[in-house]
């Protein structure tokens, strides 16, 4: 953490954290600088321990900044050289599509294939967030977010939780759009965080598996107040490890409280879903995720004999996994330093945004015919928090 020390202050990349420790979980807050001394985003962090934490959040601006930067190696084309991609006639978060003119010039890059067939070409846009083109005759044809990109102190450390993120969010979109029943999960393993929640917080605790094509452990946690207010909360996790994935999404959940509560930016937003879980609208909007209705069966969780392997083992095994699944990743390696690495992961078949954002991409009728759950989208507002 020493290393990083020089990101925080009003005259680098993020203020000072703040940090909250109560009843021994950790999470801690700040914000990101948007190029004037007044604007930033909110960026935070959680994790079993303080210094946790911390890095969680040195980790989250980092990507938020690296992100955020202009490409050495982008070059500009005809968006007619892509014309089968599943980008095109992609919509903004209004729901409206955006207009690109047929002989529109845009700018693209290159990205790493990981599994060593052929380069993936994409615009920048989808690969920096936010996005600003190099100049007015270059046009911005879609939408994207930071879903995908991530920090770790390696290339394949990055790269790892780059993946695991757009796969913990492929599963997020479609369970919330389509409202699909989940699998109950045994708290055992987090019983001792569910005990505080329960003591601390006055909230009841849902935890769910959401089945996935991969058969990744990917966890859900609701909480839901007991008192007079409304309020509920969400966290996701995904890992090799359930446990851990499960102890991810209660620390994410209770990270997502403690900002809900603060009262900040929770009216109705075109890009995000605070005020559904601030006003407690989220459990008549996705009653799955509160418990109504359940799947009453056991899921085979895939990863479980990964536990002992070194980061770059347990990587080359999901990008396996993934491939005898259809899915391919390629990365953009936006910062690799000493200190830390920072990448933007994409798949062909999985975007900084879902299907409603990507028409083209139909990801939901491949998640349709794996669950057997029908694909219809109930929910078209914001997914993120």
């Amino acid at each position: 953490m020493s290393r990083h020390r020089g990101l925080f202050g009003f005259a680098s990349v993020l203020l000072n954290p703040s940090f909250d420790q109560a009843c021994g979980l950790f999470t801690v807050d700040t914000g990101m600088f948007l190029g004037t001394p007044t604007v930033y985003a909110p960026v935070g962090g959680k994790g079993d321990t303080l210094d946790q934490a911390l890095a969680s959040c040195v980790g989250e601006g980092l990507e938020r900044y690296c992100i955020a930067t202009r490409s050495s190696r982008s070059r500009l084309e005809t968006i007619r050289a892509f014309p089968e991609a599943s980008w095109r006639a992609a919509k903004d978060f209004t729901g409206a599509t955006i207009p690109v003119d047929a002989e529109a010039v845009i700018e693209v890059t290159t990205l790493e294939p990981l599994d060593g067939l052929e380069p993936v070409t994409l615009p920048e846009s989808l690969v920096r967030a936010p996005y600003t083109p190099p100049s007015s005759g270059v046009a911005v044809p879609t939408a994207s977010s930071t879903t995908g990109a991530a920090a770790g102190g390696t290339v394949a450390e990055a790269t790892l939780q780059g993946i695991l993120e757009l796969l913990e969010r492929d599963a997020f979109w479609f369970a919330a759009r389509t409202r699909m029943p989940l699998v109950p999960a045994d708290p055992a393993p987090v019983s001792e965080l569910v005990d505080v929640l329960d003591r601390n917080y006055e909230v009841d605790v849902v935890l769910r598996w959401i089945p996935n094509p991969l058969s990744l452990p990917v966890a859900h946690c609701a909480l839901v107040g007991r008192t007079a207010s409304p309020m509920a909360a969400r966290g996701m996790g995904v890992a090799v490890s359930s446990t851990a994935a499960l102890r991810k999404s209660v620390l994410e959940a209770v990270q997502m409280w403690r900002s809900l509560m603060t009262g900040v930016d929770v009216a109705p937003s075109d890009t995000d879903m605070r005020s559904l879980w601030w006003s407690g609208q989220a459990q008549e909007q996705f009653p799955a995720f509160f418990g109504q209705p359940e799947l009453a069966q056991e899921i085979a969780l895939w990863g479980s004999g990964l536990g002992s392997l070194g980061t770059e083992s347990v990587l080359d095994a999901l990008i396996e996994h993934a491939a005898r699944h259809g899915l391919r990743f390629a990365r953009a390696v936006l910062a690799d330093h000493p200190s830390h690495s920072v990448v933007r992961v994409i798949s062909d078949r999985i975007l900084p945004l879902d299907d409603l954002y990507f028409p083209n991409l139909r990801r939901f009728g491949n998640w349709e015919r794996v669950s057997g759950h029908e694909g219809t989208i109930g929910y078209r507002g914001p997914l993120f928090m």
